[in-house]
C-alpha cells in the first residue's frame, strides 16, 4: 500500500448517559501513511476493541465498574493476501472478556470469558480455502466464580449443510442458503449434553438441501441419544408453511408426542401446506384460522420467492445463536 489512508473513526468515545455515568469506548485506528491494508490496525479500523463503564462521570480506575474486551485475530493471516493495496481481509471476533470491578480496583476482577470457532478461520492456518461461510460452529464460555464449577466451561456447538449451487436446466437457480444449524448441542466440562437439537428445512419442497432455509421438524434429545447414530428424539415439533412463507399450521411436542388428544377434535386441516414433513401424516394438526403472518417477511416474485429469515422466537431456547440464526435466503424456486 502506498499513499492511501483513509478516515476510520475516533480512538475513544466519552459518552455520558442521562444518570451522570461514564462509559469509554476504545477503536481500532488505521496506522496512517504509507503501511499496509493487511496490518490489523488498518483492516480492523473502527472496529470496537474495549468499553469500560464507570460510576459518575470520573474518569478513574476506583469509578470503574466493568470493562468488556473484545479480541480479534490481529494477525495477516486474517487477510487473503498481505500484498495489494486492498486485500481481502476479514474481522474475525475471537473472544470477549467482561470484567466485573464494581468499584473496586481490584487487580483480578471476577470475569466471563466467551470464545469463538469458525469455519473459515484457525489462529494458526488463518482464512480457509472455499466450501466456507465464516459460520459460527463453536461458542465456549468459562471465566471465574462460576457455579457450578463442574459444568464450565460449557461449549456450545453447530454443524450446517449449505446449499451453494447454481442447478441445471432451464430455468436455473442460484441457491446460497449457507447458514442454517442443521445440528446443535451444548455441552458440560463432562461431555454431558444438556440440550442436542436436529433442524430439518423446507421438507416437501423437492430440495434435499436448505432452500428458503423455513424450520419444518425440530427434534430434541436427551443427552443419551445425542450422539450419532441419535437415537428416538425427546421431543418432536413440527411447521408447515404455504409457498409464500406463511405459516400454515404447526404441532408442539405435545401434539406431536400424543395425536389422540387432537384428533377427531376438530384440528386437522383439510388441506396439506405446501412446505412440510411427510412424517408428520396425520398426526393431529392446529389448524390457523384465517391468514397468519409467519416469522418471515417476504417479497413474492413471479415464480420466486426474495424472502428474510427472522429469527423465530424459540430458536435461542433451542440453542440457536443471535449471530447465525438471521440471515438473509437467497432466490429459491419453491413452484
Amino acid at each position: 500500500m502506498s499513499g492511501i489512508s483513509s478516515y476510520e473513526g475516533f480512538a475513544q468515545v466519552w459518552t455520558t448517559s442521562p444518570a451522570g455515568n461514564l462509559s469509554v469506548g476504545y477503536y481500532y485506528t488505521s496506522e496512517g501513511w504509507y503501511t499496509p491494508w493487511s496490518d490489523y490496525q488498518n483492516y480492523e479500523g473502527g472496529t470496537l476493541y474495549q468499553q469500560e463503564q464507570y460510576s459518575g462521570n470520573s474518569y478513574t480506575a476506583a469509578n470503574l465498574l466493568a470493562r468488556t474486551t473484545d479480541t480479534y485475530a490481529n494477525n495477516s493471516n486474517a487477510c487473503r493476501s498481505t500484498s495489494g493495496t486492498f486485500p481481502a481481509c476479514e474481522v474475525v471476533l475471537l473472544s470477549t472478556q467482561t470484567s466485573d470491578y464494581e468499584l473496586t480496583n481490584n487487580s483480578s476482577p471476577p470475569s466471563l470469558t466467551t470464545s469463538y470457532t469458525y469455519d473459515d478461520y484457525t489462529t494458526s492456518g488463518g482464512l480457509k480455502g472455499s466450501g466456507v461461510y465464516h459460520n459460527l460452529t463453536q461458542q465456549t464460555i468459562s471465566g471465574t466464580n462460576l457455579l457450578p464449577v463442574s459444568l464450565y466451561p460449557l461449549t456450545e456447538q453447530w454443524s450446517y449443510t449449505p446449499n451453494d449451487q447454481t442447478t441445471s436446466g432451464s430455468p436455473s437457480w442460484t441457491y446460497y442458503t449457507v447458514n442454517k444449524p442443521t445440528h446443535s448441542e451444548l455441552d458440560d466440562a463432562s461431555g454431558h449434553s444438556w440440550q442436542c437439537t436436529d433442524i430439518t428445512y423446507d421438507e416437501n419442497s423437492g430440495n434435499s438441501l436448505p432452500a428458503a432455509g423455513w424450520p419444518t421438524t425440530v427434534k430434541l434429545y436427551t443427552s443419551a441419544n445425542c450422539t450419532s447414530p441419535r437415537g428416538s428424539p425427546k421431543v418432536t415439533t413440527y411447521t408447515g408453511y404455504d409457498n409464500l412463507g406463511n405459516v400454515a399450521a404447526s404441532v408442539d411436542g405435545l401434539g406431536a408426542a400424543n395425536s389422540s388428544l387432537y384428533s377427531g377434535k376438530g384440528c386437522t386441516l383439510s388441506t396439506a401446506p405446501a412446505i412440510f414433513t411427510t412424517a408428520w401424516g396425520l398426526v393431529g394438526r392446529e389448524a390457523m384460522a384465517g391468514p397468519r403472518r409467519s416469522p418471515m417477511g417476504r417479497i413474492p416474485m413471479p415464480g420466486r420467492i426474495m424472502a428474510r429469515l427472522l429469527r423465530p422466537r424459540w430458536w435461542e431456547a433451542l440453542g440457536g445463536h443471535p449471530s447465525v440464526a438471521i440471515s438473509p435466503v437467497r432466490r429459491v424456486d419453491l413452484r
